[in-house]
């Protein structure tokens, strides 16, 4: 059908970005999961290309209704498509899908004032696991033009003391697959930032090919990475919340030795800023409002609890989670 392999010879197989899911890494998290890809359908530009590539592994892609292992959805899965129908589309692939397959949304970008409106709404409606989740900026011609995102994202949130030690880390990167890689991360950059008068204002650096953001006050040290295409407003505003959410949560006295003793307070704050590295929430009020409300059964909000009741509650509710 005037497929050229030779032209085609390297997509699906390069790792660019955190964008790129090659055959080789997604073979790699079947294996993982004691699972297999053998039966495939990819819906959208580049069915021929990601077919013979297939094929040169020794997988076929048939188009049939059921026990499918992976659907992928390329670019032409974006969001000129209707809402409606696309949640149509999103559902259908679920139907196909055996229990445990993969749904691989490829490159799907969106306006930014629609991500979390709407598609990420509609994307968690499926309450599938994410085995990886990547975003970024969309920045060729009409990215910039249209004010469209891959969705803006961080790849980790860092909370370390004046030695550079550990207070709270949260990661949403493969870029650290291993704890000590995390840990020499966490050293290299405190090294790279500690001489550094952040104490009044946000700073920003760039390491490894990623953005830092970050500010100090008394022996605490927060940080906000992004990749070096990332929006380095959007960082700091992250930052600020964090930053801010956590002085309201300590009120007012933030220390290590007064983060250590609300540790889950710190943790919950970070999942109300981002999950999956997708983020969520950047005003400081609600951030410390939601952490301090979490599964409260009376409803009552914030302002009509005592700080103590409301932290109380808190602790409650992420004792519950890790029981689960």
């Amino acid at each position: 059908m005037g497929f050229d392999m030779k032209v085609e010879k390297s997509r699906f197989l390069t790792y660019k970005s955190d964008l790129d899911l090659p055959i080789s890494q997604l073979f790699e998290l079947a294996k993982s999961a004691k699972s297999v890809i053998r039966l495939a359908l990819d819906i959208g530009g580049g069915t021929g290309t990601f077919a013979a590539q297939m094929k040169r592994q020794n997988q076929r892609l048939p188009v049939f209704d059921g026990v499918l292992d992976l659907v992928r959805c390329g670019h032409a899965v974006n969001r000129w498509i209707p809402v409606t129908s696309m949640e149509f589309l999103f559902f259908d692939v679920d139907r196909v899908l055996r229990g445990g397959g993969y749904f691989l949304l490829d490159h799907f970008f969106s306006k930014r004032t629609d991500l979390d409106k709407v598609f990420t709404p509609l994307i968690g409606k499926l309450g599938y696991k994410k085995v990886k989740w990547a975003v970024a900026n969309k920045t060729d011609s009409s990215g910039v033009k249209n004010g469209e995102d891959f969705c803006p994202s961080v790849k980790n949130i860092l909370l370390l003391d004046s030695e550079g030690k550990r207070v709270a880390v949260k990661y949403y990167s493969d870029d650290w697959p291993t704890n000590s890689a995390k840990e020499a991360f966490e050293k290299a950059i405190f090294t790279k930032t500690q001489k550094t008068n952040a104490r009044t204002e946000a700073e920003i650096a760039m390491f490894e090919n990623n953005i830092i953001v970050y500010k100090f006050v008394q022996d605490l040290h927060f940080y906000v990475t992004g990749s070096e295409d990332e929006s380095e407003l959007i960082l700091a505003t992250v930052l600020q919340g964090f930053f801010d959410a956590v002085g309201i949560l300590l009120r007012g006295n933030a220390e290590k030795r007064e983060a250590l003793e609300n540790l889950d307070l710190i943790l919950l704050c970070i999942d109300e800023i981002v999950d999956g590295g997708i983020i969520l929430e950047t005003d400081a009020n609600s951030i410390a409002s939601k952490v301090a409300s979490h599964s409260i059964d009376s409803g009552a909000p914030l302002s009509e609890q005592t700080i103590s009741q409301a932290l109380a509650t808190a602790r409650e509710h992420l004792a519950r989670s890790l029981l689960k």
